[in-house]
C-alpha cells in the first residue's frame, strides 16, 4: 500500500524548496539501524560459531539450526510488521523491533545451554523481520523526492556497514576463548537500544497520518522533517498531494471497491463502523478536513481498509508491480550472497586457509580477519550505491549488479572444484568427543596426511 502511494508522490518536495536535507538524513540514519542489526546479525554469527560449536558441542545440525532459526523467525516477524504498521504506525513498529532485538541480543549474550542460546536467535530473528519490512517503508516516506533513491538505499549501506562492524568484533573478541562469543552476540544490543531510545522522538510517518485521517499531525510531522524553511503554504500542498494519492489509488481499484468510495465520499456511511466512539474532537477534525479538500478521518479510515493485498493482487497494474518487487527480492536471495556472509569463516576453514599455524588461537583469528575483509568489500561497494541510483537508470544498475554476481559465482564454483580435485580428501567428523592417537590432527586439507580417530569409551 505504501509502496504505491510513493510511486505516485515522486517530488514530495521540490528542490527548490526543501532548504534543509539535514534532518531527513539524520532520521534516515537513526532508521537505518535497523539494517544495520540485521548486516551484524548476517556477519557475527560466522565468527561466533566457531567458538560456539566447541563451547556447546555443537553437531553440524545444530550448527546449521542456529543460523536458520533467525532467518525462520524473520520470515513470520515480516508479515506481522506489515499488519502493525500499517494499523498502528511506522514509528511504534520500529521501536517494537528495537526492544525486541535488544532483548533477543541479551538472552542470546548470557546462554548457558543450547536452548537458551537458540530462544535468543529466535528473538533476534523476529527483531529483523519486523524492522526489515517497516523500516524501508518509513524511510521511503519521510524522504523528500529528490533524495528518496538515494536515501532508501542507505539501508542497504548499512546492513553491509553491520556485516563489517561484525567482522571486526569477531576478529577482536575471537581470542578469548571462554566469553568471547558472549561479547560478540551481546554487543548487538547496542545498536538497537540506541535506536529504541532515539525514535522516542522521531516523528510519525506524515503520509501514514494522512491515511488515518490526522492532518493536523501530519502538518506537524511535515515540519519537523523538512525545517522552519517548509511554509505553511507548501505544508498543505504536500498534504493535498498526499490525499490525492490515496484517492488515485482507490479510484485504480474494481468497479465496486470505486462505488464505496465514491458512497462515502459523499458521506453515506455509517459513523458507527468508521469512527471510534468517545472521539469528539474527531468531527471538528473531520469539518476543517471537508473544508480543505481533505478526506475526514471516518473517510480515511474507509480508505485504508480498503487497500489490502488481496486487492494489489486483484488489480493488474499493481498486481504486476508487486510481483516484480518480490522477484527482484527473491533472486537476490537466490544468488547465495547471505550463504557466503553466514558460513564466510566457515568457507575460509574448509578451502586451507589458516591451515599452516600450529597455534589455533591465530588461525581462528586469521579466518575472522578475511571474513571481515569479504564483509568490507560489500561494504566499500555498496558505499557508492545512493550516487549510482540516482545518476543512473535502475534498470541498467540492476544488469551491471546481477552480471557481477553471476561471474563472481563461477569465479566460487571453479575454486571450490579446483580445491576439491587438487587437494587429498579429508573425512570431515562432526564436534563429538574424540581423541586423536599418534599423529598431528590438521583442520586444513592441504596440510593432511592421515587421521586415526578414537572415539573416548
Amino acid at each position: 500500500m505504501a509502496t504505491r502511494l510513493i510511486d505516485r508522490e515522486d517530488n514530495l518536495v521540490d528542490r527548490t524548496i526543501c532548504h534543509s536535507w539535514v534532518c531527513p538524513v539524520v532520521i534516515t540514519c537513526l532508521s537505518a539501524l535497523g539494517g544495520f542489526l540485521f548486516g551484524y546479525d548476517t556477519g557475527v554469527i560466522s565468527g561466533a560459531m566457531i567458538q560456539l560449536r566447541e563451547h556447546f558441542n555443537l553437531s553440524y545440525a545444530y550448527q546449521e539450526i542456529i543460523v536458520s532459526i533467525s532467518l525462520l523467525a524473520a520470515a513470520i516477524g515480516c508479515p506481522v510488521s506489515a499488519v502493525l504498521s500499517d494499523y498502528i504506525g511506522r514509528k511504534i513498529v520500529i521501536i517494537i523491533a528495537s526492544v525486541i532485538f535488544t532483548i533477543g541480543a541479551i538472552v542470546m549474550g548470557v546462554s548457558y545451554d543450547k536452548i537458551s542460546l537458540l530462544t535468543g536467535r529466535l528473538i533476534v530473528g523476529l527483531g529483523i523481520g519486523v524492522a526489515s519490512m517497516s523500516v524501508p517503508v518509513y524511510i521511503a516516506e519521510i524522504s523528500p523526492g529528490h533524495m528518496r533513491g538515494a536515501l532508501v538505499t542507505l539501508n542497504t549501506v548499512f546492513i553491509t556497514a553491520g556485516q563489517v562492524v561484525a567482522g571486526i568484533v569477531d576478529a577482536i573478541f575471537i581470542s578469548d576463548e571462554v566469553n568471547g562469543w558472549r561479547y560478540m552476540l551481546g554487543i548487538g544490543g547496542i545498536p538497537s537500544f540506541i535506536q529504541l531510545v532515539a525514535f522516542i522522538n522521531m516523528p510519525e510517518s506524515p503520509r501514514w497520518l494522512v491515511q488515518h485521517g490526522q492532518t493536523q499531525k501530519a502538518r506537524v510531522a511535515l515540519q519537523r522533517i523538512y525545517g522552519e524553511s517548509f511554509v505553511t503554504i507548501q505544508i498543505e500542498n504536500e498534504i493535498q498531494r498526499m490525499v490525492e494519492a490515496l484517492r488515485d489509488v482507490e479510484l485504480s481499484e474494481t468497479s465496486q471497491a470505486t462505488s464505496d468510495v465514491v458512497q462515502n465520499s459523499n458521506a453515506n456511511i455509517d459513523e458507527e463502523d468508521c469512527i471510534l466512539p468517545g472521539k469528539t474532537s474527531q468531527f471538528s477534525e473531520d469539518a476543517r478536513n471537508r473544508d480543505n479538500g481533505l478526506p475526514s478521518v471516518s473517510e480515511s479510515s474507509c480508505l485504508r481498509s480498503k487497500l489490502t493485498l488481496i486487492r494489489m493482487l486483484r488489480l493488474k497494474t499493481t498486481r504486476r508491480a508487486l510481483f516484480i518487487g518480490c522477484g527482484l527480492q527473491m533472486f537476490q536471495q537466490f544468488v547465495g550472497i547471505n550463504t557466503v556472509m553466514y558460513y564466510s569463516a566457515e568457507i575460509l576453514s574448509m578451502a586451507g586457509i589458516g591451515g599452516m599455524n600450529n597455534n589455533k588461537k591465530g588461525e581462528n583469528a586469521k579466518i575472522v580477519w578475511l571474513s571481515a575483509l569479504v564483509a568490507f568489500a560489500n561494504f566499500l561497494f555498496s558505499l557508492g550505491a545512493p550516487w549510482i541510483v540516482n545518476t543512473f537508470k535502475r534498470r541498467l544498475v540492476l544488469y551491471c549488479s546481477l552480471t557481477g554476481v553471476f561471474l563472481s559465482l563461477v569465479v566460487l564454483a571453479v575454486s571450490f572444484q579446483l580445491i576439491t580435485s587438487y587437494s587429498i580428501p579429508v573425512s570431515v567428523v562432526e564436534s563429538t568427543n574424540v581423541t586423536a592417537v599418534g599423529v598431528n590432527i590438521h583442520t586444513s586439507c592441504s596440510k593432511a596426511n592421515f587421521l586415526i580417530v578414537l572415539p573416548i569409551q
